[in-house]
């Protein structure tokens, strides 16, 4: 049974991703030539997902729906097209997403507590919370649409184009 699928090295460009792979603990994106979308939904289809790393990697549109994922790492994503969705994934425990220079982030029926955002170069931010977190956003000079709902604390600082 296949549980970690690690894509970290090659010099070639990777445009698309296709599997199905029920007994998956871990998927491992992490390489700059990696510019595909990739959309993983559904947890009957991948019951065993708890960890996703996609740091580094340039993909595209990452779509995260319905999954038991208690991990998640988006750091260091560069694609300034790039859109990031995340929905339904009310496991998710541990989220890192240092360094993002992509378009959009889109996350609801979270429960990360304290999230801050700092110098990320993000252009729109919407983030629905059901734990009455707080969020902290400094010095997104990009960031010209933001919608937060559910938070106990909003902090923001230095966003010019807000």
């Amino acid at each position: 049974m296949l549980e970690e699928i690690r894509g970290t090295g090659g010099s070639s460009k990777v445009n698309s991703f296709s599997f199905k792979t029920p007994s998956l603990k871990k998927l491992q994106l992490t390489n700059p030539n990696y510019n595909a979308s990739v959309t993983l939904e559904n947890t009957t289809a991948y019951p065993n997902l708890n960890e996703v790393n996609f740091s580094g990697s340039n993909l595209s549109n990452i779509k995260l729906n319905n999954l038991n994922i208690t991990a998640l790492n988006i750091s260091n994503i560069r694609n300034p097209n790039s859109e990031i969705t995340i929905q339904n994934c009310s496991k998710l425990k541990t989220f890192s997403y240092s360094n993002l220079n992509i378009r959009t982030l889109s996350f609801s029926d979270c429960y990360i507590k304290n999230l801050n955002f700092t110098n990320t170069n993000l252009t729109k931010l919407e983030i629905t919370s059901k734990c009455r977190s707080t969020i902290t956003i400094n010095n997104v000079a990009n960031l010209r649409e933001i919608t937060l709902n559910g938070f106990s604390e909003v902090t923001i600082n230095n966003c010019s184009n807000l």
